[in-house]
Formats: C-alpha cells, structure tokens, sequence
C-alpha cells in the first residue's frame, strides 16, 4: 500500500513502493499530469504531489502520494551592508529557504530602539532613530532540523561617533598617598546581554578579570587604569579611568639665585622655587602669580570730573601693562595710568613670559550734589534771617518803640521814685503827644 505522506531527507535513497501481489504489478508515477520516473535518490525538486497507477493482469489501482523532502537552509538572501544617518530609520531583511521552513535569530547590539519581526518566511529588523550604538555588525541566522545558514553585515551610522557602551564608577579618581583607598567599578552601560566580556588592565599590562578594580595607594603612581570590553555587535572597545594618586609637597621655598641680590629699584633679581617631595613630579605646575591689589574693580566717578585709573603689577621679568577699552574720551597718562571721565568697562593687562593677569573695572558716573546742596543751605539760612528781622521788627514796635521828652521836666514823687504809667525811670520825663 502506498502512503499518503511520505517524508524523507535529501540526498538519501528511498523504500517507496506501492505495489504487491502476484502476478508482479506494474507501477506507473505521474506528477502534474506527465508520466514520471522516481529517482532512487530524492533531491528537493522531487517533492510534490504524486498520482500513482498499480496494475496486472487482475487488477488496476490508483493511488496518490505526497513527498516530503526535507533539506538545510539556502544562503541568506537580501541583506547587505547598509548605512543610515544619525536619527534615521534603517530596515534590513533577512531570508532563506528550506524544508521545514527555516527559524530565524540576530546575533547585534541590542538596544531599545531596535525590533525583531518575522513574517512570511522573511525576518526583519527596524532600527529607529539611529545612533552610535547602532554601529556595527548584524548577523543573521537560518535553521532547522537539517541545518543552519549565517550572514554577517555592517551597519554604519553617518553623522554619529562610535561608541564604547562601558560605564566607569566613578570615572575619574584623585586620591592622597596613603589615604584610605577606593573600589572603582566597570559595567555596561545598557543590556546585560550584550556583554562578552569585561576586565580591567593595567600599565603592567595586568590583567584583571573582576569588574572592581582597586588601587594601590603605597607605591603605584601610574597605573593607567583602563576597562576593556566585548560586546555582541560592537566588538572590542575600552574606556580610561581618569586617576591620579598625588602627594602634596612637604616644603615650598622661594630662594635667590646663586645668592644674587638686588637692593637697587629697577634692578634684576633671580628668584627660584623650591617644591621637595611632591608626586606625580610630571602633573606638578609651578606658577608665579603677577600683583595688581591696587585696583579696584568699582571706581565711582564724579559727574563733569576726571579720574585716574592706576595699574600696577609686580614681577620677574617686570610685567608690560596695556589698557583696554571702548572709550572715546579716556587717555593714556604717565606710569600706565588712565584718565577717564565717563563710565564704562575697562580692562588691565599685566604680562611677563611666565604669566598673565587681567583685571577688569567698571566705572560708574556719580551726580555732584554739593552744589545744590550749598544752594539749599544758603536759602535756608536767608530765609530764616528773613523770618527773625520780621518777628524781631514787630516785637521792638511794640515794646520798645517809645518817644520822650526831656524838655521842662516835671518831677512828681511816690515813695521818693519817679513813675509814670508804670514804668519807674531815673530821669524826669513827659510823655510827647
């Protein structure tokens, strides 16, 4: 009896036969209506649907029969290099045929703004928004239960920098010699799945396979710290821990050259600057800081007035002092003065080859209210003159304005005094009409 289904491998020979009885029958295979011959060996273009015709001299029977040939995967079709700029969207395909119809898995670096869809025997993958962690390889990979297919492709993201998905914790490290000392930690920055591997390594090209690397404080000063990684997709990239282990130093000395000195103004001194015991020597910066205490940042200027902005800065070589500013009515004076009269924002300079220094005033106009001030003063006081002659005036009317004559006087006495009117006087008086 012949099956309905019949199902084998590629490449491999077959027992199918639908004939038995005797006298011997004769088959007789037909496939989309053409008299056919079965191979021995089935290979992948003999599957399909069979018609089957068995006879002898008894008998005729009809069959129909379906082959099955299962066989591995076809290379992957459709996907290629592909590039997208930074922010764009970006679909890639992948497709392959078998029997059965194949399973389909990406091997990249997985990020939120990547999805997987699969339909209709074609696996795709959407990448939105493209960034840096988009960079890199893709691969796709067909299977089923007689093989499996891969392909690998590259993605490049135009416009974006690449980047190294490694987290240092904390990323950059300064620790005193012989303080208590620190762990600093290497992670991904984003899926844990992506991660190959991770590990420290160090100038002595050490090799540290925890994640936590930590310090040594005593006698390492430059370790050059770095944390490497693999990542699906990516590949090998790595990040430097930014550290310095410092020792502050013991003495800092300022001392004459060679003994020199200069008691004379305007003469050459030779100063050195003694650091002992200070590491690292190389990071070490020696700076020799130029003096302009003597001018201020605010300087209020008097309405119609001048003044004169002084500055001044001490160093070895003397520093060369230029002014600069947007005024049209400021001048230049002597000794690196400068006149100014209305305000406005004024800049000072001080430089030598070892340093520079800048000071910045602002002048601000200020009203003279001596002046009105003088004015209100004076007219105050005319007016409270004024204000005493009048009350004085009208007091003197009428208290000690009086006339009198002393022409025949006539004497009259009370209690030996003279009276008139109530006003006792020495001499004998009469009242004038």
């Amino acid at each position: 009896m012949c099956p309905d289904t019949y199902t084998a491998p590629e490449h491999t020979s077959h027992n199918l036969t639908c004939s038995q009885g005797f006298p011997k029958p004769q088959e007789i295979w037909y496939k989309d209506e053409e008299e056919v011959k079965l191979p021995d060996i089935l290979k992948r273009r003999d599957a399909g649907h069979y018609w089957v015709t068995v006879s002898n001299n008894l008998t005729t029977l009809n069959f129909t029969v379906d082959i099955v040939v299962h066989y591995p995967p076809s290379d992957i079709l459709e996907l290629e290099n592909s590039e997208v700029q930074v922010g764009g969207v970006l679909g890639l395909k992948c497709s392959s045929v078998g029997n059965p119809r194949p399973n389909y898995s990406w091997i990249y670096y997985k990020t939120h703004n990547v999805n997987e869809r699969t339909e209709d025997g074609v696996s795709g993958l959407i990448i939105n928004d493209a960034t840096g962690f988009n960079t890199g390889s893709y691969t796709c990979q067909a299977w089923n239960g007689r093989g499996n297919v891969s392909k690998t492709v590259r993605v490049t993201v135009k416009g974006a920098k690449p980047e190294c998905p490694i987290e240092i914790e904390p990323d950059t490290m300064v620790l005193k010699y012989q303080s208590r000392g620190r762990s600093v930690v290497c992670k991904p920055q984003t899926n844990e799945s992506n991660v190959k591997e991770i590990f420290w390594k160090t100038r002595e090209d050490r090799r540290i396979f925890n994640r936590t690397w930590n310090p040594d404080i005593h006698e390492n000063w430059d370790p050059s710290p770095v944390c490497h990684g693999e990542f699906l997709g990516i590949g090998r990239c790595n990040k430097t821990l930014h550290y310095i282990l410092y020792k502050p130093p013991e003495t800092v000395s300022i001392d004459t050259v060679n003994n020199s000195e200069s008691t004379v103004e305007g003469g050459e001194m030779k100063l050195q600057c003694s650091i002992i015991n200070v590491a690292p020597a190389e990071h070490l910066t020696v700076r020799w800081m130029i003096n302009t205490t003597k001018l201020p940042e605010l300087v209020p200027v008097i309405r119609g007035y001048t003044e004169e902005l002084f500055c001044e800065a001490d160093g070895n070589p003397p520093p060369r002092i230029q002014w600069h500013y947007s005024s049209g009515t400021a001048s230049l004076g002597s000794n690196g003065t400068l006149v100014v009269k209305e305000e406005g924002i004024y800049n000072c300079t001080a430089e030598n080859y070892l340093s520079t220094d800048k000071r910045v005033v602002q002048v601000i106009l200020k009203e003279d209210y001596l002046p009105l001030i003088a004015g209100f003063v004076a007219v105050t006081v005319v007016i409270i003159s004024i204000i005493f002659v009048f009350i004085y005036s009208i007091y003197y009317k009428n208290t000690k304005m009086r006339r009198y004559s002393l022409k025949n006087p006539k004497l009259s006495s009370h209690n030996g005094n003279v009276a008139h009117n109530g006003w006792d006087i020495q001499l004998p008086v009469t009242k004038l009409s």
